[in-house]
């Protein structure tokens, strides 16, 4: 559960939503007044923290003794999640509780891997252009403000001196020896020669939310985003019962700018082949459920490609049909 704060304190007619839920997941079956069920049948559950909690040896808990702060496991990150184990009341044990470890920086974690800048979203995005707009924030206004601190404008000199040249955007996959610092088994794989995912997105152009630019600017409402339907859509229509995936070019195998890398070659086909055949199990799966499928590919949503993308979407009854 995400939203801890927000779950902990929130209130229906001043009862705890929380403790409706513990008291549901102790007792499904009652939580679900439908369910089949005898009289003799019954369902509780014993439920357990995974981290030392202040609550009471026979298993009487506080909400808080479920929340485990990432930070004091050696996680480097501050992210507090809830999570509750549930072991059916017939099943004896409890679960080994997580240690304690030191904390660890997000540097020590990722401080070894190449140097990236960010991207510019509405100009020609070139490391030397990059690199002026960040050499013009200290002619800013706000930088030169009497409200801005004299320390934090050192702190932006000092770095904007610091910035390297030719810096890249990264990619999805590169090659090199390198292995984390700490917890080398979490980040690195011999199998695979490398570091994926090591790339920053430029501002307004991540592929998702270029598609929603296009929804707005041609008119298109009724979308919503991370509904329940199999598969996981990034846009689902439930009036036009239409489910639209957005498919990055090299993760999903596009036949026409995916770039395999040279190195691993076995492990990266295996794969995108596995990510393939998710994929057409999705589609399959979808469609004998009434649904419709839309993929698009991730250079479909270039600017050069608008007019080809609009006409798909024209195909699939999101925008009106041309007169001829």
């Amino acid at each position: 559960m995400e939203n801890v704060k927000g779950l902990l304190s929130a209130k229906v007619k001043k009862a705890s939503i929380f403790d409706q839920i513990l008291g549901d997941l102790k007792n499904p079956l009652n939580a679900i007044p439908k369910a089949r069920r005898n009289d003799n049948d019954s369902l509780n559950y014993r439920l357990m923290p995974l981290v030392e909690s202040t609550g009471e040896v026979v298993g009487v808990f506080e909400p808080e003794d479920f929340i485990i702060r990432a930070e004091k496991f050696g996680i480097p990150q501050a992210r507090h999640r809830l999570i509750i184990l549930g072991i059916r009341s017939d099943i004896e044990g409890q679960p080994e509780l997580l240690e304690p470890a030191d904390e660890v920086s997000v540097k020590a974690a990722i401080g070894d891997l190449p140097r990236l800048r960010s991207g510019l979203s509405k100009e020609n995005d070139t490391a030397e252009s990059w690199l002026e707009a960040i050499r013009k924030i200290t002619s800013s206004r706000w930088f030169n403000s009497t409200k801005t601190s004299i320390g934090l404008q050192l702190a932006i000199l000092t770095a904007v001196q610091n910035i390297r040249k030719n810096l890249g955007r990264g990619s999805p996959y590169i090659k090199g020896s390198k292995k984390a610092k700490c917890h080398a088994d979490w980040y690195s794989d011999a199998k695979l020669d490398g570091v994926i995912n090591h790339e920053t997105r430029g501002h307004n152009k991540d592929t998702e939310l270029r598609l929603i630019l296009m929804f707005k600017a041609h008119g298109i409402t009724g979308w919503r985003r991370k509904a329940a339907v199999f598969g996981k859509p990034d846009f689902v229509f439930p009036k036009q019962k239409l489910a639209v995936f957005v498919d990055g070019c090299f993760w999903h195998g596009c036949p026409i700018h995916a770039i395999r890398p040279k190195s691993n070659t076995k492990f990266w086909d295996a794969k995108i082949t596995r990510n393939q055949a998710r994929d057409g199990l999705v589609n399959r799966t979808l469609r004998n459920q009434r649904w419709r499928v839309l993929r698009v590919w991730e250079h479909e949503l270039a600017k050069k490609n608008t007019r080809r993308l609009a006409a798909r979407l024209r195909r699939v009854g999101l925008l009106p049909t041309l007169a001829r």
